[in-house]
């Protein structure tokens, strides 16, 4: 018996996940069909940053629980060495291109 191929998969930047948390008429539905079908991988760092925005904003309980539901959705990927490795290589290039990180 062959197991069916997982769904490919897209890896979304904080913007993006803050478009759709949010609920932004305008910019939400840019995105939202890029990920339909398809596993949504938040980097840690991008979950990092969604908890720091709802900190720095005071969010009460209520708001941070529907963050939390809502980052729980999505797959979330933890550094490795080879985690490191690709950002380095994206940041030097990103740099190199005249868009810094």
């Amino acid at each position: 018996m062959t197991l069916p191929a997982p769904p490919p998969a897209v890896v979304c930047d904080t913007d993006v996940m803050s478009f759709l948390f949010n609920r932004d008429a305008a910019r939400g539905p840019r995105y939202a069909p890029h990920l339909r079908g398809r596993r949504v991988i938040l980097p840690f760092a991008v979950v990092g940053e969604m908890l720091y925005g709802a900190e720095e904003r005071n969010w009460g309980p209520a708001r941070r629980m529907n963050l939390e539901r809502f980052i729980r959705r999505y797959w979330i990927e933890y550094p490795t060495y080879a985690v490191c490795e690709i950002w380095a290589e994206i940041r030097v290039t990103a740099r190199r291109l005249g868009h810094p990180i």
